[in-house]
């Protein structure tokens, strides 16, 4: 069984890869697909956005968010955040410098891969068990650590790495059913597949987020009564549907001002809402400004980044 020792020796072999592969700070496109390396050299602000289903390991530095309604996460090197579905999340880097930079590897990991996983490895999960959050902070131990190393250090021969990167992925989600957060993995991946209520509900709103939601009629939808479509989807999306489809409108709305495709009124109307006023009540609400304030803050920034 490995130690300590060699989870700290992981760590440090993984940060050595990261810097030599992550020229500037942001994000670092691997020629693996669903595989990002990220780098910052300094503490942020706190930044909204979706968080995509993954795994994000963190070889140095801390970083500390907010997932879901009201949830703090925190997370640093040696450790993992989870997720099984698209979550809203907020989040900012709190230990970072020059010298000992923030860095992490991202790897997009849908349910139907942990699954096949989980079945084909003859792992049972309790299907009846308390529902689980889908978004998660784990510890990972020195095997997830190990595999991870592997796939980042792959990327040395682009041959290598494109044929060994589906198998990797496969080990790395055996090592996540496994390993010490074990039930936490396999629980989420399986509340959200599509025909389970819970990720029937998230999957309906995600498609149909434009569109006014009467939650008898989701329930009904899902084969779920009211309340115990209610419950099951705070546990797991750790807020209720309106919430989640409130923030999925707000989310894209900010997208479509960034990409110049709406101003704040078209965005206000594609995405659902009757009363532009009440778009940017909630916008400034969740945001912290104005539509274009916030666009021109998110602009500048990119500009300050990519100059300094």
């Amino acid at each position: 069984m490995k130690s300590d020792a060699d989870t700290q020796e992981l760590l440090a072999r993984l940060t050595a890869q990261f810097l030599r592969r992550t020229p500037s700070d942001g994000e670092t496109t691997t020629i693996v697909p669903g595989l990002t390396l990220m780098r910052l050299s300094g503490p942020t602000v706190v930044q909204r956005g979706m968080l995509k289903p993954s795994f994000c390991v963190v070889a140095q530095g801390e970083k500390i968010g907010q997932a879901g309604a009201d949830t703090t996460i925190r997370y640093s090197a040696g450790q993992f955040l989870a997720s099984s579905i698209n979550m809203p999340v907020a989040g900012q880097v709190l230990h970072a410098s020059k010298a000992r930079p923030y860095l992490a590897a991202v790897f997009e990991l849908c349910p139907a891969d942990v699954l096949s996983v989980l079945a084909d490895a003859k792992i049972q999960v309790d299907a009846t068990a308390p529902c689980c959050p889908a978004t998660f902070v784990g510890t990972a131990d020195a095997r997830l650590l190990d595999v991870v190393l592997r796939s980042v250090s792959s990327l040395d021969d682009e041959r290598e790495a494109r044929f060994f990167a589906p198998l990797l992925r496969r080990e790395l989600i055996y090592r996540l059913v496994t390993g010490p957060s074990a039930f936490a993995v396999a629980q989420s991946a399986l509340q959200s597949r599509p025909d389970d209520g819970v990720g029937r509900a998230v999957e309906w709103i995600k498609t149909h987020f434009a569109q006014p939601l009467v939650i008898d009629e989701l329930a009904k939808h899902v084969n779920m009564s009211t309340s115990s479509l209610h419950h099951k989807f705070k546990a797991t999306v750790m807020m209720g549907p309106l919430q989640y489809q409130k923030r999925l409108r707000l989310e894209e709305a900010r997208r479509l001002l960034l990409s110049g495709l709406a101003d704040a009124t078209r965005a206000a109307f594609d995405v659902g809402y009757e009363s532009p006023s009440q778009f940017i009540r909630e916008y400034r609400r969740l945001f912290g400004t104005s539509p274009m304030r916030d666009v021109k803050r998110m602009r500048d920034g990119a500009r300050t980044a990519h100059l300094g």
